[in-house]
């Protein structure tokens, strides 16, 4: 009896599996995923005016702030060969409109040299610290020292 005994209490102590295998992790064959096709929400009908290529839209350029490119062509100096340099696009467009009645189209483009320069940093922009006569230095903080500064230039500091 001892020996049953003592010959299942060695069983019970070994591990089932040997141990050289790895341990068996249950997983799952195939992972399902479920598939809806269902219409998006937030879908927008599509602008048909910006795909138009027969569609004429005037708006200012980069280069014209004042004047569209139509308003431009209009003015007969636009095409003459005869004026190539940009001030005398310029003379010309504003002569032909002053002549119309109308204020020149080129009031702001790369033809006229004072909208055209480089501004300073400060020109058109706020007026800070303008009761100001100087601004904050940079510096360090007073750290509750003393020091003293010796004639020839070299300080010594005392706590």
């Amino acid at each position: 009896m001892w020996k049953s005994l003592m010959s299942s209490g060695r069983q019970a102590t070994r591990p089932n599996c040997p141990s050289h295998s790895a341990a068996i992790i249950p997983r799952p064959a195939t992972v399902r995923r479920n598939f809806i096709a269902a219409p998006r929400l937030c879908k927008q009908p599509p602008d048909t005016r910006d795909f138009d290529r027969e569609a004429l839209d005037p708006q200012p350029s980069e280069a014209t702030k004042t004047g569209t490119d139509d308003q431009i062509a209009q003015h007969d100096s636009a095409f003459d060969p005869s004026n190539t340099s940009p001030e005398s696009e310029l003379e010309a467009t504003e002569q032909e409109a002053k002549s119309k009645g109308k204020q020149g189209t080129l009031n702001m483009s790369g033809a006229n040299k004072e909208a055209n320069t480089w501004r300073g940093p400060q020109e058109g922009g706020p007026a800070r610290n303008a009761d100001k006569q100087e601004t904050s230095k940079r510096g360090q903080p007073n750290k509750r020292r003393r020091v003293e500064v010796k004639e020839d230039g070299t300080h010594v500091t005392y706590r």
